[in-house]
């Protein structure tokens, strides 16, 4: 039971670096958008977190490039279920998707990979790890999304 809610403030406590920690610096991504990567998608999310039964959200988010700010937006989880529900990755002019700001600043044993396949498809995965009292918990999300027509 002890183990439980620690375990449990540990993961509120990490998502909510990760939503307030993951700012990142936007001359990074200069990257001119491709328009055929913008627009709704129906997302299907797949987690998978130690201690927890794995779950799979479906969503209908969107992938957008913010103007203003210089970067790339994806909403795939709806904000009341999860707290990390949109990322801002940079994506190269071949659609590859990488988030160097969230492996090197912030879970260096984190991972995240991904990419628009050009046929109006997005999949990425990205995850991390910690160490709490000599125990690794671990946190993994693969995210498959297909854009919608209209």
């Amino acid at each position: 039971m002890k183990y439980t809610a620690v375990f449990c403030r540990v993961v509120i406590l990490i998502t909510l670096t990760f939503i307030f920690g993951c700012k990142k610096d936007n001359s990074q991504n200069t990257v001119v958008p491709k328009v055929e990567y913008t627009g709704y998608y129906s997302f299907s999310t797949f987690i998978k977190n130690t201690g927890s039964p794995d779950t799979t959200i479906l969503y209908d988010g969107y992938v957008y490039y913010d103007d203003f700010f210089k970067r790339w937006e994806m909403e795939f989880l709806p904000y009341q279920i999860m707290y990390i529900f949109s990322i801002s990755p940079d994506v190269d002019s071949n659609g590859i998707i990488t988030y160097p700001s969230f492996v090197k600043d912030y879970y260096p044993t984190g991972f995240f990979s991904g990419n628009f396949d050009g046929t109006g498809n997005v999949n990425f995965k990205f995850g991390y790890s910690i160490y709490i009292h000599s125990e690794i918990y671990s946190i993994s999300y693969a995210v498959k999304g297909k854009r919608k027509e209209g």
